[in-house]
């Protein structure tokens, strides 16, 4: 547990409560030894401020979508730990000259040499922004080694590795890079590899069983005209076999009359599905199969190729099939019906058998594995362009976060909005200044009740790319008789992008609710 009382904090009371000014260095530096309880927020979401984006991504250490006491003190601790002077986290200015970057320590003088190396590649002398850094990540990620471990295909390198990096993509659906193209991960080269050997060691016990097969070559073949008929040959030897077992079963297994009334209805083809559903041939007790005359049309075709390709090379000349029989064939295709099923699904095989023999007797897995090793080696180098990003972005944004999480300084001090206001409201004739986006108005205004302000609870659809959410905003002055469910009014947002803040415009829906209550007069004024 640290030590509460070490460190002398100044507090000032606003809004009801004792708050930490944050305004020397020594506070910086001691504030993990602040109690939590001292602290006006335990946490905050990622989504919902209107702060630099990047920098809460950043903030975010364990990508929960919040941002936790914790995460602040590393935050802090990592950046006064990096500036020559901790007292310039207090000037928030988006610029970090190079003197500003210790150079007392390893790490800081691995970043101030890179900070300056951005600078010269950017043509530019003394302070860096952060679109300075985020122009160097952007090249930087565009490179074939950009330490991300995801090797994507690159004029650098040849032909055959190119495609042997499509081929991964395209059988395990790869990786995406840091530049958002799809690539192939040491992990996923590897698996690669290891299914194209079980597909070749699958494919190579199936050919040679093939070859022990009285079919030989032509055993693919007709084991795939035995599986497209072997569900209807099944169920022509049922329904006969139970006609023999009730001879009054036979009207009801043959196909009754008022079926075939049905199908004169319309031009028939033996692609038809009402014909394809009727049973192979007449159904009687014992009946064997006829192989070619009394067909049903919609399957004589495929019967016609039962018995060229399997029924005559194994049991000889014949024009019918009896139920024996088709056990027997059933029988003789089980062995390799049974090495089918464990055919490997990787998806390599669509690559073709000569293109799985070709990557297995190539140099191109090491080839790749050395590629890899260079980006690994690349990637210290991208870590510190993130580490030099980490340190403008703090040195500019991070004070302003601790002004509305620490304490609500920038809140009361009301010289400029919060990072959890979104805008201002206006609604009739009034700008609303405190709004606040909520996710579900009925939990909120539950949970509001007891602040005894008048709410104006409403359904905003930005206008130009008609974008939704919900928002509350407090109507605090005037009265109350324009103030009513249904009625309209306008938003303006102000949201920080790339360090800069712009301003979007809301239309409120019919839909919005108000939440009244005293302190707003009806028709008296405030």
């Amino acid at each position: 547990m640290p030590n509460h009382a070490a460190f002398n904090w100044k507090f000032h009371r606003i809004g009801g409560l004792d708050q930490v000014t944050l305004r020397t260095p020594e506070e910086l530096l001691h504030l993990n030894e602040l109690d939590p309880k001292l602290w006006v927020a335990l946490s905050c979401p990622i989504d919902k401020l209107q702060f630099d984006a990047r920098t809460l991504e950043l903030l975010d250490a364990d990508k929960d979508g919040r941002i936790r006491i914790q995460e602040v003190l590393d935050a802090v601790r990592w950046t006064v730990d990096r500036l020559s002077d901790p007292a310039l986290l207090a000037e928030s200015r988006p610029e970090l000259a190079l003197e500003e970057i210790r150079q007392d320590t390893d790490e800081g003088r691995l970043l101030y040499s890179t900070a300056s190396r951005i600078l010269t590649q950017s043509g530019k002398e003394g302070a860096l922004t952060q679109e300075d850094v985020a122009e160097a990540i952007d090249a930087a990620t565009q490179t074939a080694f950009n330490g991300d471990g995801v090797m994507t295909p690159h004029p650098s390198f040849d032909p055959d590795m190119n495609r042997f990096i499509e081929d991964i993509v395209a059988t395990t659906g790869g990786a995406t890079d840091a530049g958002g193209q799809q690539g192939a991960t040491l992990e996923l080269a590897q698996t690669f590899m290891r299914n194209i050997q079980d597909y070749k060691a699958w494919f190579n016990e199936l050919t040679a069983y093939a070859d022990t097969f009285p079919l030989g070559s032509g055993t693919d073949t007709a084991f795939q005209v035995f599986q497209s008929v072997r569900p209807k040959i099944d169920d022509y030897f049922t329904r006969c076999q139970l006609v023999a077992f009730d001879v009054r079963a036979s009207d009801a297994l043959n196909a009754p009359e008022t079926i075939f009334a049905q199908l004169v209805d319309h031009a028939l083809n033996t692609d038809d599905e009402a014909m394809r559903e009727l049973p192979l041939a007449h159904i009687a007790a014992d009946q064997p199969l006829p192989l070619e005359k009394g067909l049903n049309p919609a399957w004589r075709d495929q019967i016609i190729a039962l018995k060229d390709t399997i029924a005559v090379p194994l049991l000889g000349v014949r024009d019918e099939l009896t139920s024996d029989k088709w056990q027997t064939i059933k029988t003789r295709f089980a062995p390799y019906a049974e090495l089918v099923a464990r055919k490997p699904e990787s998806g390599v095989e669509k690559l073709g058998m000569e293109r799985l023999g070709e990557l297995l007797s190539s140099d191109l897995p090491s080839r790749f594995e050395a590629l890899t090793q260079q980006d690994e080696d690349a990637a210290g180098h991208l870590k510190t362009l993130t580490d030099v990003e980490r340190l403008v972005l703090y040195h500019h944004h991070l004070h302003r976060l601790l002004m509305n999480f620490v304490s609500f300084c920038d809140f009361y001090a009301l010289s400029r909005p919060t990072t959890f206001q979104i805008g201002t409201l206006f609604i009739d004739g009034r700008g609303c200044n405190l709004c606040l986006r909520v996710d579900d108005i009925t939990n909120h205004a539950a949970q509001a009740q007891p602040s005894h302000l008048c709410l104006a609870y409403c359904e905003c659809s930005r206008l130009d790319t008609g974008q939704k959410m919900n928002i509350v905003a407090a109507v605090t002055a005037g009265d109350s008789n324009c103030c009513y469910r249904g009625g309209t009014a306008f938003l303006w947002t102000r949201k920080a992008r790339a360090g800069k803040p712009f301003w979007s415009s809301w239309w409120i829906t019919p839909s919005a609710s108000v939440q009244p209550c005293s302190r707003l007069t009806n028709g008296s004024g405030a």
